[in-house]
């Protein structure tokens, strides 16, 4: 046969035969990914091989499933009644997702328990809360980097629209142009959702108001919390530290992301004893690790921190439970200024930690890691 006939040949088979040739192929995702481009007729079997339970849709999957997702066949809904998570990941592409039209493309997903959402774009908040609340089975919800048309917090025409069910945020995180609009979403469910992890990037005070209203309406639920102690020069650090840090009762890993030496003009406003001023304000008495993110130049520069108050605070003396201390630098690139730092650290700043055998040194960039104990 001509590769002309052989095509018509295989076109004019029943769907069955088929979907048998394509359970073949299941877990070769490049081949089935090809046969979703390749001819119309074959998009619906090629797509039941890459379903199942668990689906993670990249950006050249999501592009190829897509209009299969709108008239699904019946094969392919038999298929998606067993999927029960679905990843749209954008994480690693340029620009992030751009859909106007999802709410038609949700309906197949009957059973959806689990969703996580990174880098994507909706056009509205409207429109984000539609795509969500079609999920009606759902009881996890994870974003991250979503964006949309900014409303400052003001509240749709049409009200809030909220999931009738509970359920929960295995991971939540909130940046400056996206925080008042889902913290006052997520204020408007009841019952109000909980949250696992929470990563926190805002600077303006009605941001960081809308992120301490909600962490004190869910102390009870957060176990992990991540915030940008990076702060732009015309807003400076709160007295008292970050708002909110005072709420968690069942915090068990906290992260200081970003620190930067104080005194280096036009960047922060950070003072010296930044380190102990946020961890005096943590109430948790079920911590369990502290990561501490700090970005260094030089070696030197870590002298403009005030560890003598931090040593005191990275202690188990203060949190019973801590079981790790962990330090990240990023930013030094000679090997030489990296074992100073590390000996500085270990032998003069944190002497309780690395006398409790529970701090953590690591260098991002080379990757060299020293814990407490070790030369």
């Amino acid at each position: 046969m001509s590769p002309a006939t052989d095509h018509q040949f295989i076109l004019e088979q029943p769907r069955e035969i088929i979907d048998l040739i394509f359970s073949y192929l299941r877990g070769d995702r490049k081949s089935l990914l090809a046969c979703c481009s390749s001819h119309s007729f074959l998009r619906s079997s090629a797509t039941r091989g890459l379903v199942g339970p668990n689906i993670e849709l990249t950006p050249n999957a999501f592009a190829c499933l897509l209009p299969v997702l709108a008239t699904p066949s019946k094969t392919l809904c038999e298929a998606l009644q067993h999927t029960t998570t679905v990843v749209l990941n954008w994480q690693h592409s340029t620009p992030p997702l751009t859909c106007y039209q999802w709410n038609q493309d949700t309906a197949p997903f009957p059973n959806l328990l689990h969703l996580r959402l990174f880098r994507i774009r909706f056009h509205t908040l409207c429109q984000f809360m539609d795509f969500v609340c079609t999920l009606s089975p759902l009881e996890a919800l994870s974003i991250s980097e979503l964006e949309w048309e900014r409303t400052g917090g003001v509240p749709p025409a049409g009200g809030y629209r909220c999931l009738r069910q509970q359920f929960r945020f295995s991971f939540l995180d909130l940046q400056e142009h996206n925080a008042q609009d889902v913290t006052q979403w997520i204020l408007a469910h009841n019952p109000r959702p909980t949250i696992d992890v929470l990563h926190i990037d805002v600077r303006t005070p009605k941001s960081k108001g809308a992120v301490c209203n909600l962490i004190q309406s869910r102390q009870h639920s957060l176990s992990e919390l991540q915030f940008e102690v990076l702060y732009a020069e015309d807003i400076p650090l709160c007295p008292k530290g970050f708002p909110g840090l005072c709420y968690p009762t069942n915090l068990r890993h906290l992260h200081l992301h970003n620190l930067i030496p104080p005194g280096n003009a036009g960047i922060t406003a950070m003072r010296p004893d930044t380190i102990s001023l946020l961890l005096s304000d943590v109430r948790s008495s079920h911590l369990e690790e502290i990561t501490i993110t700090v970005l260094l130049n030089q070696s030197r520069e870590l002298d403009l921190f005030d560890w003598g108050s931090a040593n005191e605070q990275l202690s188990i003396a203060r949190f019973p439970g801590l079981k790790k201390v962990r330090v990240r630098i990023s930013g030094l690139e000679v090997n030489s200024d990296v074992a100073l730092v590390a000996h500085s650290l270990s032998e003069r700043r944190l002497p309780a930690a690395q006398e409790q055998g529970i701090l953590v040194l690591e260098f991002q960039g080379s990757w060299i890691s020293y814990e407490a104990g070790s030369g």
